[in-house]
């Protein structure tokens, strides 16, 4: 019969990863306490829960649908890093952390309920804000209807030019 704390911590672990947008598997091996803080509140500030979890009770609380692709990155010291608000924010506030300390490792990810390797999660950490990539959507739209606006406007403004210089020479 298993442990009712086990129990409870599976529950709490699935009740995470369901809510969660992005969840990334970091290592924090070599950490002291010093850097864990720090870590942990720079996640905070960004709105990122940063959790340390037994591997065997995230496998449990993991979709069936996953397990079997996230089985080979749960191995060693590993902390779970979540967002209910932002897919990238955890990946985000680890990979600048990982510029100065060198530490933590992302190990993987789930985004949208797809399984991400290391090195696409770090790609996606690299990535702009979704803000700022709207904004630039909306920039890249934008840019063509202008320049027609111009190409379209400029026969009728060059038009009123000539009559106001032809009723300048007359007058």
């Amino acid at each position: 019969m298993a442990n009712q704390n086990k129990i409870d911590s599976v529950e709490k672990i699935k009740a995470k990863l369901d809510s969660a947008k992005g969840v990334y598997l970091a290592d924090f091996k070599g950490m002291d306490v010093a850097k864990a803080t720090e870590l942990r509140n720079r996640c905070r500030a960004a709105g990122v829960e940063f959790e340390v979890v037994k591997n065997t009770l995230t496998r449990l609380a993991l979709d069936e649908s996953i397990q079997d692709a996230m089985g080979p990155y749960l191995h060693g010291p590993t902390a779970l890093a979540t967002s209910d608000q932002d897919e990238v924010a955890p990946a985000k506030v680890i990979s600048e952390f990982m510029k100065e300390f060198e530490m933590p490792t992302l190990k993987a990810g789930i985004v949208d309920g797809k399984v991400m390797d290391q090195g696409q999660v770090m790609i996606l950490a690299k990535l702009p804000s979704k803000d700022v990539l709207l904004a630039q959507l909306v920039g890249g739209l934008k840019s063509p209807l202008q320049k027609l606006h111009g190409a379209l406007s400029a026969p009728l403004r060059d038009l009123g030019a000539v009559l106001k210089q032809v009723s300048e020479k007359k007058a």
